[in-house]
């Protein structure tokens, strides 16, 4: 693990920036809330799941853009803390089957975020 947040902060540095862990549990569970937050304000714009909608075609669909039903879960799996997953088949269980029926709750892992210096206040 140590090898690979090395090149994750390398990689973010050659692209102008820096990368923040949230190494412990307060600060993740934080993070986390928030991001579950921004999914249900963004699933209440009805502009924004019609455009979701267009870019997630159902499995029979014979289009070649978009998010394949192959790239995603049906159901994204628990973490801990829990990291709300994007759902691109609108509840309609598109996607990838789970690989158990009865998956265990998953850690989350390592959250990193990009730091933009000089970019937001604080």
């Amino acid at each position: 693990m140590p090898g690979l947040l090395s090149a994750l902060r390398q990689g973010a540095e050659r692209d102008g920036t820096a990368l923040r862990v949230a190494a412990d549990e307060a600060s993740t569970a934080a993070l986390a809330a928030v991001v579950e937050m921004a999914e249900r304000v963004q699933r209440s714009d009805s502009g924004y799941a019609r455009e979701l909608a267009a870019w997630a075609p159902p499995p029979d669909s014979r289009r070649l853009d978009g998010v394949s039903p192959s790239s995603y879960p049906a159901r994204p799996d628990r973490t801990s803390p829990h990291f709300q997953g994007r759902d691109f088949a609108r509840g309609h269980g598109w996607g990838l089957p789970a690989s158990s029926p009865a998956a265990a709750t998953r850690s989350t892992g390592v959250v990193c975020l990009p730091d933009h210096p000089g970019r937001y206040p604080g």
